[in-house]
């Protein structure tokens, strides 16, 4: 994420505890990525949910990225939008 994005609470997005294992991040992925596809819905939120619920598994998904997500998320208390 570059610096001007605002942190987003990708626990939140994929509604995953923060201890959730890889197996419950990809389960969640893909539960919440079928509900929100732009080819279901034609709702413009359900299309920002969409984007939101694939950036936040890119990040959980890749070890190295959630270790330093998690760091940040530790240091914000998880004040995260």
């Amino acid at each position: 994420m570059n610096s001007k994005s605002k942190e987003k609470d990708y626990y939140l997005i994929l509604k995953i505890d923060q201890d959730a294992s890889a197996c419950d991040v990809k389960l969640a992925y893909k539960k919440l990525v079928m509900r929100y596809h732009p080819d279901s819905s034609s709702d413009d939120k359900n299309t920002d949910k969409f984007y939101d619920v694939v950036e936040a598994y890119k990040v959980l998904s890749n070890e190295g990225k959630r270790a330093l997500y998690d760091m940040r998320y530790k240091l914000n208390a998880g004040n995260f939008l």
